[in-house]
């Protein structure tokens, strides 16, 4: 999710509606959340059942609780940026439910499949988690199709009284896309659903201290390539046998514990890693960071200081994300060690992976023309800084906005800089003169030429020095030299430019 032009850009999955998982939608900040509904079941093709639909924010890890969005209150009430993505779904309905001749009213999400609202159940009633239940509507003898949608089960009718029986089967669940059948299995001997693992958010498909962290497949195969690879030529250049990365993706998605070392080829998994990494609904570095890394090397030419505002942008990532960029780009520097007999030079590697870790949510040709050399240039970089560019950076930088106008700078204490520069703030207060560095340069900028669409973690800045303030300037003398500065600008003039 990215904020542009006081606009918010939006990954909204679209569960059991039958349309795409996932579709990219741009509001406005002041929209209601009550608007952006309404024009998600237009999307979704259900305008008629509006009413029965809502937004539900999803949690960052599995096993969170997850936040529905109230419809009078507004896009910019929510920290949307840090959530792991948006849901255009079925609002929860008071659904009667008989279990040993009791009647009781719970709160069910009907978009969930029956499977799925069988454990909801079950959890309210304190039931047993290992006993096995079947639901079925009263009067009737069928039980509900575990791997299917209560709400189309049920016709739609939430005023159906629903009968928990117990059962002895295992339980069988798949999850539905347009694109592609997703299945997976309660396994009763370990007692836990298994999910697919392509094509979901990381956050559903991840664990701490479970695969360092990483989803299964991208633990597996860095690790066999490590082993089997690194001085294959031609390495994620060369396919490998499709037939066969489509048969382990379809293991990998029904629970199989996969041994890559039983593969043909090492160009298969090379091919199972990189089709994993396109098929996320959203890059590794999130779409809201796209703009941002394309501006920053366009425009900021010392790659020292392009290093630092990477790891200030990359800080801002989903945990998740960072553990697997962690593992990522050290792999793909040892890759490039071996260019010598792999063949594989750092810009062969960044043309291969680039494009599968920073994309646009406009994916208009023009756009990939345009932007296709800073893509492979910034992979280059990060490739080439793996050891130290993915660990948290001491900065006491507070927010990152850009430069809307150019503005030359009226003394050494203020700022220059061009339109779409990057700033990286440093002091933010009322006065309409903020403290921040572009390019590596420090001082005083005009508030009315910069929009700013990101604020940094106070985790990431709360205890940082500049250094680069100790190594050149007196602090105190530079304070005065700054604040004489501010209050003669603030006295001289009205304002500046066309951003006021």
């Amino acid at each position: 999710m990215s904020m542009l032009n006081n606009k918010i850009i939006l990954q909204i999955e679209f569960p059991h509606t039958g349309n795409a998982s996932y579709k990219t939608m741009a509001f406005k900040t002041s929209f209601k959340v009550r608007e952006v509904r309404n024009l998600c079941s237009i999307k979704g093709g259900c305008k008629n059942e509006q009413a029965k639909y809502g937004l539900y924010i999803k949690p960052n890890r599995p096993g969170e609780e997850g936040v529905w969005m109230k419809l009078d209150s507004t896009l910019q009430d929510y920290d949307l940026a840090s959530k792991a993505g948006i849901e255009f779904k079925l609002l929860p309905s008071a659904m009667n439910i008989v279990y040993d001749g009791q009647n009781k009213s719970i709160n069910i999400d009907t978009a969930l499949n029956v499977s799925d609202c069988i454990e909801v159940i079950k959890t309210d009633l304190g039931l047993n988690p290992e006993q096995q239940f079947y639901l079925c509507v009263e009067n009737t003898k069928t039980a509900l199709i575990g791997d299917q949608v209560l709400f189309d089960q049920i016709s739609g009718n939430t005023r159906s009284k629903l009968i928990l029986k117990k059962s002895k089967k295992s339980l069988r669940i798949s999850r539905k896309s347009t694109k592609k059948q997703r299945s997976g299995t309660f396994n009763l001997e370990k007692k836990v659903l298994i999910y697919p693992v392509f094509g979901r958010p990381l956050s559903q498909v991840t664990k701490m201290g479970v695969h360092g962290g990483l989803p299964v497949i991208v633990s597996k195969a860095i690790s066999y390539l490590e082993q089997e690879a690194l001085e294959l030529e031609g390495i994620f250049r060369i396919s490998g046998n499709q037939n066969e990365v489509l048969d382990l993706k379809d293991q990998f998605d029904s629970g199989v514990d996969v041994n890559l070392f039983d593969c043909t080829s090492p160009h298969v998994a090379a091919g199972l890693l990189k089709l994993y990494l396109r098929e996320l609904p959203e890059p590794l570095f999130s779409y809201s960071l796209y703009q941002p890394f394309i501006d920053m090397y366009n425009t900021v030419k010392d790659p020292t200081i392009r290093e630092l505002y990477y790891s200030v942008l990359m800080d801002t990532l989903p945990f998740c994300n960072k553990v697997l960029l962690k593992r990522l780009f050290p792999f793909l520097q040892k890759v490039v060690e071996y260019e010598e007999i792999n063949k594989m030079a750092i810009h062969n590697v960044a043309t291969v992976f680039g494009p599968n870790l920073l994309k646009s949510t406009d994916d208009s040709p023009l756009i990939l023309v345009r932007d296709t050399p800073a893509i492979n240039g910034i992979t280059c970089d990060l490739i080439k800084s793996a050891q130290t560019v993915v660990k948290p950076r001491e900065h006491d930088f507070l927010s990152v906005g850009r430069a809307t106008f150019d503005y030359i700078g009226q003394s050494d204490a203020e700022l220059t800089f061009n339109t779409g520069d990057l700033i990286f703030v440093v002091k933010e207060d009322d006065s309409g003169w903020w403290e921040g560095e572009t390019n590596g340069n420090y001082g005083f900028f005009p508030t009315n030429y910069f929009e700013k669409f990101l604020d940094l973690p106070e985790s990431s800045h709360k205890s940082a020095v500049r250094e680069e303030a100790k190594n050149t300037n007196n602090n105190n003398a530079k304070e005065d030299k700054l604040s004489n500065n501010k209050q003669s600008k603030e006295s001289g003039e009205s304002g500046g430019g066309g951003g006021g």
